[in-house]
């Protein structure tokens, strides 16, 4: 699986943005990222569903949508 990960030095901070506020470090590195999606489990962090241009959703709707 690893040649369809990449590792990404976080440049940006998220803060104050999730309820579970250990969740915003999953945005940091998303936005640092530049990615589109961000697929999680975490049904608070779904709950958001868009954070800037980037969609955060669980894995059946990804899966749905790609």
């Amino acid at each position: 699986m690893l040649p369809f990960f990449e590792v990404v030095e976080r440049k940006t901070v998220v803060k104050g943005v999730c309820q579970d506020l250990g969740d915003d470090e999953f945005l940091s590195c998303t936005v640092s990222a530049s990615a589109v999606y961000l697929v999680s489990g975490d049904k608070s962090l779904v709950r958001i569903g868009l954070y800037k241009s980037i969609k955060i959703l669980d894995v059946s709707s990804f899966f749905r949508k790609v």
